[in-house]
């Protein structure tokens, strides 16, 4: 190994870090995600406006430092995995599952960012209905939830190349 190869080996194992630390971001959100799926579940049968305001405590109980710094650390792994497995010009099969993976990262913080937050602020307000709540967030939750699964899938494939 001459020392001419040692930067570029040294990036390839950065990025598999970095990939392996999106993979596990993201397989604890999904896991997250699909609790709160269970929860909203056994909420339908609650009287709503009970229901509402379980889950605005809750809501308010995850919106700490500790998930925060979780979603944003697998949001800008997502990020940083896909631009460099694309940038590193590798076109293998398990470096475009890593960018696939960083990419849904993303698209599972956009979702959150775009639809489950201001649904969360709406129901805290009391300007939604629970019905409607749970009509629209179950279901952009379980999309996350399933966004984050393929982001720690592909982020791990990628890693292991």
């Amino acid at each position: 190994m001459g020392s001419s190869d040692r930067p570029r080996q040294c990036a390839g194992m950065t990025l598999r870090w970095i990939l392996a630390g999106t993979a596990l971001a993201n397989a604890v959100l999904a896991g997250f995600y699909f609790a709160y799926a269970t929860v909203i579940s056994a909420q339908r049968s609650a009287e709503p406006a009970q229901a509402a305001a379980a889950m605005v405590r809750m809501n308010q109980s995850v919106e700490r430092a500790p998930f925060l710094l979780l979603f944003a650390l697998a949001a800008l792994g997502g990020l940083v995995s896909a631009v460099w497995s694309l940038a590193a010009g590798h076109r293998s099969g398990a470096a475009l599952l890593g960018a696939g993976g960083g990419v849904a990262a993303v698209l599972a913080a956009v979702t959150t960012i775009a639809v489950n937050v201001p649904l969360n602020t709406r129901i805290e307000a009391g300007t939604a209905s629970w019905s409607e709540f749970v009509a629209t967030w179950g279901p952009w939750n379980a999309g996350r939830a399933a966004l984050c699964a393929l982001a720690a899938l592909g982020a791990l494939a990628g890693a292991w190349r």
